[in-house]
């Protein structure tokens, strides 16, 4: 972080109070933030201006009443994010948002929960304690083998595949969500919060409601049988709770029972397809039968059975062939969707009763009463809600999409790509203990305001500011799979994703005002340019594992191990604080490999210092032989004879010795362990591209 950005005391952060945007999001220090009256005064004004034009809307019959409040609820969201729902706290840590969408949910599933009473009269005192609602839990499952299972001999269209279901992964949810309130006649407020892959809802426990999600769970899981073949489900399950359940006393351990019984319909998916009330060995069997064959099977899928082909050749089904139509779809900047229930035309997407539609010309002045819209990469109007979804596609300068083989042709150095990936640390503990408040040794309070806000922030930094920081600074070389929640993945030119996971790491750092308990750890994987990407991702994500798993050599006691913050790049995982100091020699080895013919330091002596760097790697094991503990010796050896004696001028040749035979010392800023992540980066960097014999 810059000097000036830093506060004087480390706990004085506020947020902005201003609209939310990727340059808005970050906090500020208190005395920057110090005259909150015109920054309120200026806040309310802008959305008193943006509110009037979503009235105007209304009044004048473009929106409907559900279309109204969606768009509301977005506008409250980007204006009240940043004002604190309480300010009597000494440190107010929830956003108004969130309390109003909570406070909304709750009066919303009241009024549901009395309505049609002859004389509704409700007493909050004696409401407190009685199991009146339903806590929905729905859990995204499978995601990841979903994404990367592409065929290894069809790279040309992995781009688009991957797009195409790194989008479904997000909008799977949203449209089981729709499915429900559709199905149910409920107000969209019943949403207590989604995140991550999770959604959770409070719906009114009555017999219809539970008979409705009962039918709708069924229909779900033959729907995502059908769809995905069992590699993409959407879990559901409920538990009965009271007003009480959802104070900050009680909150924590709701949510617990909660994702239990999720786990428990993890441990038996399908079983509404596959078991009734006795198995149904039939609901095993593809619907297209047993009679597929090399020459009927999907070249794509290898799983369903079709004649049709597509533009060069290779048989497609149905399914592959929407996902293909979906990924072209996805980059176009202006587009918007919506969702309609039960209604013709064709489709992007289909979930149930639910299809997703994209928005014709005609429609932007006059939508329909009966669809669901919004917009995924930015504001289009003030009535049409913008949900963010992670999509960033590198184009060259005249617009023209990029493959990963053009992608890679702008490294610098060999022509390769790299993925990385990477994720919060700890976040079950940070969500367990970190963001809740002690009350006794063994007592913890967490609100739903606070796990909400906290879930949000968290979500707008992967699924919003890092797409944006990519299409600002790295449009035309870093692709993104998936981005949100609490994780990311992306593919790009090697050097460039090792330079934005440098600057990801800072701004996280920054985003979470220094907080030492925030971090994550990521994993960066290089490929060739015709490498198939599922397998480079799956090599990043036992990448990602082992980066969690090391603990630093200077201390292995388990706080370090909970602490993890690394990195691992060429095989070796460090800390991000580390990383800074190894890509500040890389320069300096860069630096001196360029000027060879004076500095003595050429390609044939790095591989040499990673000969060294290697025997010093063995001596750490509990056996190994005596000749590695030469080392030093040798490294001393070959600096004297061949970077002293590369010329006469002695003040820059011993600043040079001087600064490898540190290397090994104890008190070195550069450890000798990790010396091989600057190596390798300046022999990648520098590595010329001949007739295509570029391996990595």
């Amino acid at each position: 972080m810059d000097k000036e950005e830093k506060p004087k005391d480390d706990n004085l952060w506020t947020l902005p109070l201003r609209k939310l945007t990727p340059e808005n999001s970050f906090p500020v220090s208190q005395s920057e933030n110090s005259d909150k009256s015109a920054q309120y005064k200026r806040l309310w004004h802008d959305f008193n201006d943006t509110m009037c034009n979503l009235k105007n809307a209304y009044n004048s019959g473009k929106v409907n009443l559900e279309q109204f409040n969606a768009a509301l609820e977005n506008l409250l969201q980007e204006y009240f994010w940043c004002v604190p729902a309480n300010t009597m706290e000494k440190q107010p840590a929830n956003s108004l948002y969130h309390h109003l969408a909570n406070t909304a949910t709750i009066a919303a599933v009241l009024y549901l929960t009395h309505a049609g009473e002859e004389n509704p009269s409700v007493s909050l005192n004696e409401e407190a304690d009685k199991k009146s609602f339903l806590m929905v839990g729905l859990d995204l499952s499978g995601i990841q083998d979903y994404i990367y299972d592409l065929d290894k001999e069809k790279s040309s269209k992995a781009a688009k595949f991957l797009r195409a279901r790194s989008f479904q992964v997000r909008i799977c949810l949203e449209m089981a969500i729709e499915w429900i309130c559709r199905e149910l006649d409920l107000p969209k407020q019943c949403v207590l919060f989604q995140a991550a892959g999770k959604a959770f809802l409070l719906l009114p426990d009555k017999p219809q409601i539970r008979e409705g999600l009962n039918k709708i769970k069924q229909e779900l899981d033959a729907e995502m049988l059908k769809r995905y073949l069992g590699s993409l489900t959407i879990l559901l399950a409920s538990i009965p709770v009271s007003l009480t359940d959802l104070d900050k006393h009680h909150f924590r351990a709701t949510m617990q029972e909660c994702l239990e019984k999720i786990g428990l319909e993890k441990r038996r998916k399908y079983s509404s397809v596959f078991c009734t009330d006795k198995w149904h060995p039939e609901a095993f069997l593809l619907q297209e039968g047993t009679d597929i064959h090399s020459n009927t099977c999907c070249s794509f899928c290898h799983r369903r059975k079709t004649e049709q082909t597509d533009e060069e050749g290779s048989l497609i089904c149905s399914r592959c062939l929407e996902d293909e139509n979906l990924g072209k779809t996805l980059v176009n900047e202006y587009l918007y969707f919506k969702f309609t229930y039960n209604a013709s035309g064709e489709s992007l997407l289909e979930l149930g009763p639910i299809k997703l539609q994209t928005v014709s010309k005609t429609e932007e002045t006059a939508l329909q009463p009966d669809a669901a819209y919004f917009s995924i990469h930015k504001r289009i109007s003030d009535f049409i809600p913008y949900n963010a979804y992670a999509v960033a596609v590198p184009h060259d300068k005249n617009g023209n999409i990029l493959d990963f083989g053009q992608i890679a042709e702008k490294a610098e150095g060999i022509a390769a790509n790299a993925v990385l990936k990477g994720d919060v640390d700890n976040l079950g503990l940070i969500f367990q203990y970190g963001i809740c408040q002690a009350v006794d040794q063994d007592q913890y309070e967490l609100s739903v305001t606070t796990y909400n806000t906290i879930s949000a922030q968290l979500d707008y930094f992967f699924a919003v500011y890092l797409p944006d920081l990519v299409q600002k600074e790295y449009a035309d070389s870093i692709y993104i799979v998936y981005a949100g929640g609490d994780d990311f993945c992306l593919v790009g030119a090697w050097n460039k994703v090792i330079d934005l996971a440098q600057e990801l790491r800072k701004k996280f750092t920054r985003y979470t005002a220094q907080n030492q308990d925030l971090h994550f750890s990521a994993a960066i994987e290089l490929m060739h340019a015709k490498t198939p990407v599922r397998f480079a991702i799956l090599k990043a994500d036992e990448k990602l594992a082992a980066a969690k798993k090391t603990a630093s050599a200077e201390d292995t006691s388990e706080e370090a191990l909970l602490r993890k913050n690394r990195l691992n790049l060429f095989e070796l995982s460090v800390n991000w604080d580390r990383m800074d100091k190894l890509m500040e020699f890389a320069g300096k080895l860069d630096n001196w490999l360029q000027n060879n013919q004076t500095t003595g330091v050429t390609t044939q002596f790095l591989y040499r210092l990673l000969a060294y760097n290697e025997m010093y790697l063995k001596t750490l094991e509990p056996k190994c032989e005596l000749r590695n503990y030469l080392y030093d010796a040798l490294l001393n050896y070959d600096i004297k004879r061949n970077i002293q004696q590369a010329n006469d001028e002695k003040s820059s040749e011993e600043n040079i010795a001087n600064s490898l035979r540190k290397l090994t010392a104890v008190s070195s800023e550069v450890n000798f362990k990790d010396i091989r992540i600057p190596i390798f980066y300046v022999l990648y960097k520098n590595r010329k591209r001949t007739g295509g014999n570029n391996a990595v």
